[in-house]
């Protein structure tokens, strides 16, 4: 299922097959929460995950991104990043954690 809004973009992939150059072209999202590029498989079947309060699609790498709405470009455009309502994942998430467990142990509060 190919999806149509500011979110979509694509991939161009250069390489060699059989000894001759090819290219080829994904499509691609960019994570509603983290702003991580996903390649979307051609073959999937199952839904992509979409936040159920701003409905953008999500990665499914982080699981921060699946905790709560945080829309990192949103909020960085907005100035709210230290807005205490963004607090609790914001900084984890800019950080490059992943779970709550890991910016847990890399000392952040979630």
């Amino acid at each position: 299922m190919i999806f149509k809004d500011d979110q979509m973009g694509e991939i161009t992939v250069s390489e060699l097959h059989e000894g001759m150059p090819r290219t080829r072209k994904f499509p691609t999202y960019t994570c509603g929460h983290c702003s991580q590029v996903v390649v979307m498989r051609a073959d999937r079947i199952r839904e992509r995950t979409r936040c159920g309060k701003c409905q953008k699609l999500l990665c499914e790498q982080n699981k921060l991104c699946r905790t709560d709405c945080t829309p990192i470009h949103a909020l960085a455009r907005d100035k709210a990043l230290d807005d205490p309502k963004w607090a609790r994942l914001a900084p984890a998430i800019l950080s490059g954690c992943t779970t709550e467990e890991e910016a847990r142990r890399r000392g952040f509060n979630v």
